[in-house]
């Protein structure tokens, strides 16, 4: 028959045969069946977005990423290292090469860059310096304040207030009150922080299904191309592998399995990665029909839940409810139709 969903398996078997509650019983053996758990893609995502936690203060929490594939400089840079502090937002972009080692991305993070600027596409490195000022200094949608004034306490001064305009005077500060501002702005700074996290997880959530194991259960393995690039030569081989044993729940979104040593991979996975293997249920009936010698099948009533054949139900055994009532419908049905000619 093939191994296909409920509703075309549903169909096949409805073709040729009936049992009360068919449709009820082939959704169970779908969702059981071993070959389909271990080749049939993945629905729905599991997994919803989880943030991650606020930081107190500027560069205590950083975030790094790199921009690849930019066209080649005289120096011979072609891509960039971005630092950004996750408090105040404040970037770091730092010109480096593509083929750059552990080592040298350390050694980049501590580096100085000279500032120059031009508009030749190739010489893009010298405008770094500018464009991390003016990223510095421009408000961020999060914190709802630039970089800069978090973390010095000021915002500097750009080209425009050069200009000889009438500005309002700027009073002095004294140490106590700058402190005491400072303390405000970024309590004010994390409250806003928060508060994007939560608008960004309603709307990362969606689409997503919330799915959780605990240690023991036992999950199927979605074997990613780029992870398992041996296990998924072909489109014709399992896309998951298991089930496994979850060992250990680091939270919500990222587990430990007890994965064999030869796969040669972390044991840690992402929930995404995993679904819940659903185990035979002993509620099904069996894959053969049991026949008694010398009976003749069209007056055999079958128990779907036990597979075994059930004496047809009397009239005279007790009053007619709709459950009785559904049962000598069916024998009624069995015995109409008779043998093929």
């Amino acid at each position: 028959m093939g191994h296909f969903g409920v509703y075309k398996t549903h169909e096949v078997l409805a073709a040729h045969f009936f049992w009360p509650r068919m449709l009820r019983d082939v959704k169970r053996l779908v969702a059981r069946c071993t070959t389909c758990q271990k080749a049939k893609s993945r629905l729905s995502n599991h997994g919803l977005y989880m943030p991650l936690p606020v930081p107190t203060s500027p560069w205590l929490d950083i975030s790094m990423d790199f921009v690849l594939g930019l066209p080649r400089t005289k120096k011979g840079r072609d891509s960039i290292f971005v630092v950004v502090d996750r408090f105040s937002k404040m970037a770091h972009f730092i010109p480096c090469h593509k083929t750059d080692d552990a080592s040298s991305v350390a050694e980049l993070f501590f580096r100085e860059i000279i500032r120059l600027h031009d508009k030749n596409l190739r010489r893009w490195e010298d405008c770094l310096p500018h464009i991390e000022f003016a990223y510095n200094r421009a408000t961020h949608s999060s914190t709802k304040m630039c970089p800069f004034q978090i973390v010095y306490g000021y915002i500097p001064r750009a080209p425009i207030d050069l200009f000889s305009l009438d500005a309002a005077e700027t009073p002095h500060i004294d140490a106590v009150a700058y402190v005491e501002q400072m303390i405000d702005l970024h309590a004010q700074t994390h409250q806003n922080i928060a508060a994007a996290n939560a608008k960004y997880q309603v709307a990362g959530s969606k689409g997503r299904k919330h799915i959780t194991f605990a240690p023991g259960d036992m999950v199927w393995l979605h074997l990613r191309k780029d992870r398992f690039p041996t296990l998924r030569r072909s489109k014709l081989m399992p896309r998951a592998a298991g089930p496994f044993k979850v060992l250990t729940k680091i939270n919500d979104n990222a587990y430990i399995l007890d994965l064999p040593a030869e796969f040669g991979v972390s044991t840690s996975f992402n929930v995404a990665d995993l679904k819940p293997y659903v185990g035979e249920d002993k509620e099904l009936p069996s894959r053969t029909t049991s026949v008694l010698e010398g009976e003749d099948d069209e007056d055999i009533n079958y128990n779907t839940s036990t597979s075994t054949p059930a004496a047809p139900p009397s009239s005279s055994a007790g009053p007619i409810n709709r459950a009785r009532a559904r049962d000598l419908n069916f024998v009624m049905l069995l015995k109409n139709e008779g043998p093929e000619e």
